[in-house]
């Protein structure tokens, strides 16, 4: 199994397990009552069996956790954090530009940087878009994390915690996506100097 592989698989598992957890802590003690089940008991006294069936679980969570995370952080940060962030930190580059074309421009940088650049480059900008993931795949565990710490609070202020919290790592997200931008248009420079 190559590198890349094992990353996806971890990128799946790490995000499942701490879900899991944090789903099992939330959960009322009389949803738990399954473990006593008298056909599960037997099966999860067994240390392996019970090792085995965690893992397994926590990674079918964890393809969840950041599909979820996929779907609902990367369209709120490509339709409009990504392309604000973009405009007022690349203003020369995307002024006057609709989000649509900012989003355009930034993919055709990435896409430039990693089929037209040297490895040293193409490994930067790769591992910067790994990062961007693994905090993406963090959102949900995040999130169920502060409702944990919170569950004890008004719902107003949960839900405000949470806000806060939501709002916080999409701009973090976002931000790590710039910084992808950032490394490829560097890239995108020199080629397009370069093929003059």
């Amino acid at each position: 199994m190559k590198a890349e592989g094992l990353i996806l698989h971890v990128e799946n598992l790490v995000p499942g397990i701490v879900t899991l957890i944090l789903i099992l802590a939330l959960l009322p003690s009389s949803a738990q009552q399954w473990s006593t089940n008298p056909q599960i008991s037997p099966l999860l006294q067994n240390g392996f069996i019970a090792s085995v069936a965690f893992v397994a679980v926590s990674y079918v969570v964890g393809v969840f956790t950041v599909a979820a995370s996929r779907s609902v952080i990367a369209t709120i940060s490509s339709t409009l954090v990504r392309p604000v962030l973009l405009r007022w930190l690349y203003g020369d580059t995307f002024r006057g530009k609709t989000f649509g074309e900012v989003h355009r421009g930034y993919h055709e940088a990435i896409q430039k940087a990693l089929y037209h650049s040297g490895e040293h480059k193409h490994s930067e900008v790769r591992n910067r878009r790994q990062r961007a993931r693994i905090l993406r795949s963090a959102i949900v565990p995040l999130v169920l994390f502060v409702w944990l710490l919170s569950s004890n609070s008004a719902l107003w202020i949960t839900l405000l915690y949470e806000f806060i919290t939501v709002a916080a790592a999409l701009l973090l997200c976002s931000y790590s996506e710039v910084t992808i931008y950032q490394e490829s248009a560097v890239d995108v420079e020199l080629i397009e100097v370069r093929d003059k």
